[in-house]
């Protein structure tokens, strides 16, 4: 059984505490929380749990937050059902009508839901794609986009970085970017991981250090990292595996114990030619 097989196994099969539900919990929270949010994720889990909402500490709830918590699951449970879906700009407003469905941008003309934006934004030193070139650099991005055929993670990550620059949405676009990011690590065999919140400073720095000075690695790094923390919950779940079946990618293989790790030892040893010691003469001639 593949992840992809092993989410939807357990989504479907209802299966508290597994992958899935930890999945989409933390999920959930991060990429809400480093947009803003001000959930809990004790809260988030709640949510999630409950179909409920609990004012933990008697703060107040935005209702924005609210919904695009919910929201945001079911945007998760539709890169599954579409994992290997062509990613187009028609599936990107998708996602984005779904996160922000719902919420005040749905009655807001100048943050229209699931179309791109109508007044320019900002995030913080990059300079965003203006209005009226939206649409033209979407279309190249995507373009260039479905003509790379092998999409490894230095692919990805650099697709993410010119979606997140271009910004082609009025709100949500850091939280579908990282939706599209999971979705097409899970369609080309590649471990996906999970931006933390905790970890938004590097994040941050690093996008910028790809946008503004075309400094790569600092963001593959960070998401090198980010892969090796899921990969090694995904151990610690019990998972083992390919990412995806239909992909010569990714391997998820148990943490190897003391035996196995001794067994394995012992077979690299064999065959080495023993060293053997140097005759008096010879140890004299040294």
């Amino acid at each position: 059984m593949d992840f992809i097989t092993r989410l939807k196994a357990e989504r479907d099969g209802k299966v508290h505490g597994g992958i899935y539900d930890i999945t989409q919990k933390r999920f959930a929270y991060n990429s809400n929380k480093i947009e803003g949010s001000r959930l809990t994720e004790e809260q988030t889990s709640f949510i999630y749990e409950t179909k409920t909402i609990a004012n933990i500490g008697g703060t107040g709830i935005k209702i924005d937050d609210l919904v695009e918590t919910t929201n945001h699951f079911k945007c998760f449970d539709y890169i599954l059902d579409t994992v290997n879906e062509p990613l187009t700009e028609d599936y990107i407003k998708k996602l984005h009508s779904l996160l922000k469905s719902g919420t005040s941008s749905e009655h807001n003309p100048i943050a229209p839901v699931g179309r791109y934006k109508v007044l320019q934004n900002e995030v913080g030193q990059i300079a965003t794609a203006d209005v009226d070139r939206t649409e033209d650099e979407m279309l190249a991005l995507m373009i260039g986009y479905g003509l790379k055929e092998n999409k490894n993670l230095a692919y990805l990550t650099s697709f993410h970085a010119q979606f997140e620059q271009i910004h082609p949405f009025a709100d949500g676009n850091g939280r579908v970017g990282r939706l599209i990011l999971y979705k097409e690590c899970l369609k080309e065999g590649i471990t996906p991981f999970i931006v933390d919140d905790l970890n938004k400073a590097s994040y941050y720095s690093a996008l910028e250090a790809f946008q503004i000075n075309d400094e790569r690695q600092a963001l593959l790094d960070y998401f090198h990292s980010e892969q090796k923390f899921y990969a090694n919950y995904l151990k610690n779940k019990g998972f083992e595996g390919k990412i995806n079946e239909a992909k010569d990618g990714d391997v998820i293989k148990k943490p190897e114990g003391f035996s196995e790790k001794l067994e394995r030892l012992k077979k690299e040893t064999q065959g080495t030619t023993k060293k053997v010691a140097p005759s008096k003469e010879e140890d004299l001639s040294l």
